[in-house]
């Protein structure tokens, strides 16, 4: 079975699934007699619910939707931790209902702890307010006593959802510190710190560091980099004052990471300010509070560009490559086949042979930098602009890439990417490849003989 087909039947069950789903009462159109039989307690699902008020005896916490996403309006303006929400509201639309009873009248709300709810939920609709009270532990049950707005009886239910609720303002404000920029737009990380300055920019096939001049970046120390900024890295909030941010070291910040955004002219920034008692202060210009990072999270954006270069040359899957040219002529792969590879002639090369070399050259090491701006000289001496070097180009889904390598001298040699400067060498017999020519074709190609110098 290809892999096209078992994508195509994976589609088709996951769209079966998904109808099964809603026509078992999950969909939004569900009415709320049916959810009632279904022993459910809400009476409508989360994509209903526009507000949510928690109101405790010292503070009120409202959320409003703003689309796909939710915001913290009291009593402080912030993203809100819409994936929190979404939790809570997915707890409070799945509920089920242990056991309804009999109305409390309200002179009796006390024996439920109900005259004194902790808390007392709001939900706005767009057919207007609904309340949940939350009252005491039934000792016997070890139910929760929850008094709704739309039915008389009282419900027992798990403490799970009384739980999801209980969360004050600093728990469901968004806790990423790039929180509100578009991750999918970032085009550009510049990072301004006591290393240097230097730009991580998406390239076609991955990662590049610019300073200004281009570097092979390595992917996973990014992606590490963009899960600091784009995940729940903040331990906690600091309210601000504009003349005290120097008591936190972000009038002048330590360190500065700026995002580009495409379409977007307008940069979002965040700055690294003082350290305190092991944490760091830092702030979004674009939210309303600072907030504190711990060392671990924030070393990352203090270090120097070399941090973020690339272990390896190349990364890309064989698949991927459509054309060889090196010094036995040019390979094409057949268009939809892995393993089917031709030279100029015609003749059939052996497509094992052909997946053995790129795989590799994805293996190939860049642990010992030789030069990262290499002089003219440096360059001869270590024949990389001899007549006999061994230069193959490729590409990649249509991107064209260039290896070269040069001939063994003093037992290593010495390689590099065309399209970034940096030269890397290893010991002459890690890097000794040879080209997967047909069988009846001419001998091939054999390796550079070792050399003393230029």
């Amino acid at each position: 079975m290809t892999w096209r087909r078992t994508l195509w039947l994976l589609g088709t069950v996951l769209a079966v699934l998904a109808v099964l789903w809603y026509l078992g009462g999950h969909g939004t159109g569900e009415s709320p007699e049916a959810r009632f039989a279904r022993g459910l307690l809400a009476p409508y699902g989360a994509d209903a619910v526009r507000a949510v008020e928690i109101h405790f005896p010292e503070r009120v916490v409202r959320l409003d939707r703003r689309g796909d996403s939710w915001r913290l309006t009291a009593p402080v303006e912030d993203l809100a931790d819409s994936a929190g929400v979404a939790m809570m509201l997915a707890t409070l639309e799945f509920q089920e209902v242990d056991r309804w009873l009999p109305p409390l009248p309200r002179d009796r709300w006390g024996e439920a702890g109900l005259d004194a709810p902790m808390p007392l939920v709001v939900l706005e609709t767009d057919s207007g307010r609904d309340t949940l009270r939350f009252g005491e532990l039934n000792p016997v049950e070890k139910r929760l006593w929850v008094q709704a707005s739309w039915r008389d009886s009282l419900a027992l239910v798990s403490t799970l959802l009384r739980t999801r609720f209980l969360k004050g303002a600093s728990e469901l404000r968004d806790k990423r510190p790039m929180a509100g920029v578009p991750l999918h737009r970032m085009e550009r990380l510049e990072i301004d710190n006591p290393r240097g300055s230097f730009s991580i920019v998406r390239e076609r096939d991955g990662w590049a560091i610019h300073r200004p001049e281009p570097y092979r970046a390595s992917g996973d120390a990014v992606e590490v980099l963009l899960s600091i900024l784009w995940r729940g890295s903040v331990l906690d909030f600091v309210d601000l004052e504009a003349e005290r941010l120097g008591v936190y070291g972000l009038d002048d910040p330590l360190a500065t990471v700026t995002a580009h955004l495409r379409g977007d002219a307008r940069p979002r920034r965040l700055d690294i300010g003082g350290r305190r008692l092991g944490l760091w202060y830092a702030r979004n210009p674009d939210r309303p509070s600072g907030f504190l990072m711990d060392s671990v999270t924030v070393a990352p954006l203090l270090e120097s560009f070399s941090a973020y270069m690339s272990v390896v040359l190349f990364t890309y899957l064989p698949g991927q490559v459509s054309r060889i040219e090196g010094p036995g002529g040019v390979l094409v792969r057949d268009a939809g086949e892995d393993w089917l590879w031709r030279d100029e002639a015609g003749r059939e090369a052996s497509g094992a042979e052909v997946v053995r070399l790129l795989n590799r050259m994805i293996r190939i090491s860049t642990e010992r930098v030789e030069a990262l701006l290499p002089r003219r000289d440096q360059l001869e001496a270590w024949r990389l602009t001899a007549p006999d070097i061994w230069r193959l180009d490729f590409n990649v889904d249509r991107e064209p890439l260039t290896f070269e390598l040069g001939p063994a001298v003093e037992g290593r040699r010495y390689f590099r990417r065309a399209d970034y400067p940096t030269v890397y060498s290893l010991p002459a017999e890690q890097l000794d490849f040879a080209w997967p020519a047909p069988a009846d074709s001419a001998v091939t190609p054999a390796p550079p003989a070792d050399s003393a110098g230029p």
